[in-house]
């Protein structure tokens, strides 16, 4: 499996991974066809044809950036699609300081402020910790951070890196070939009981 790229959060200034939501709705926090777009795959990397970009503004989760792909059809060639205008922010064909994004997605918001209403916990991740499969659960972070939302509303935070200090050792020393080392699917389960105070896929 391709390695997908990877939702983003901005938190107190930093950039995480968006690892994981406890409450999907349609597997996604944003679903760009409620604004009136539909993006197009533009490489294996990116099957849903978007990358998001959240964070907590005044307390509250809202959509910070959106990096998405647009195509129609015109005499039965794909042609590069301007995007609608979202919470009254039109797209530019430019993502600022990043190159790299531009190879990949052709319309760009950014300062959206778009409030999401949401209720549950994120988990997000920091320094990941590399692998050979296109997977990124949890345990593949040194840095796991968890927080709350009612309603979009920002509730609480946890830094939830030391509860899972030890399984990193587990993973790593697997990693190294140790195979018996990595905890079954059993043991992952009471990890995320333990240590999360909501329930997230792995």
């Amino acid at each position: 499996m391709t390695a997908q790229i990877c939702e983003e959060f901005l938190y107190q200034e930093q950039a995480y991974v968006l690892i994981d939501v406890s409450n999907r709705i349609d597997d996604a926090l944003f679903d760009p066809a409620a604004s009136g777009l539909s993006p197009y795959p533009s490489t294996m990397a990116c099957w849903r044809g978007y990358k998001a970009v959240f964070s907590v503004v005044e307390g509250k989760l809202v959509l910070d950036k959106l990096h998405i792909n647009l195509r129609r059809l015109v005499d039965g060639k794909s042609k590069s699609q301007k995007g609608l205008p979202i919470n009254g922010v039109n797209p530019i064909s430019t993502a600022i300081g990043n190159g790299r994004l531009d190879m990949l997605f052709n319309n760009h918001y950014e300062d959206l402020a778009l409030p999401i209403t949401y209720n549950g916990g994120l988990l997000l991740g920091q320094d990941w910790i590399p692998g050979r499969d296109g997977y990124y659960p949890f345990w593949r972070y040194e840095t796991v951070l968890e927080l709350i939302f009612e309603e979009g509303v920002f509730q609480a935070y946890f830094d939830r890196s030391q509860d899972l200090a030890d399984f990193q050792v587990q993973y790593k020393a697997w990693r190294a070939g140790k195979r018996e080392e990595m905890p079954d699917r059993t043991q992952v389960r009471e990890i995320m009981n333990r240590s999360f105070a909501f329930t997230y896929k792995y």
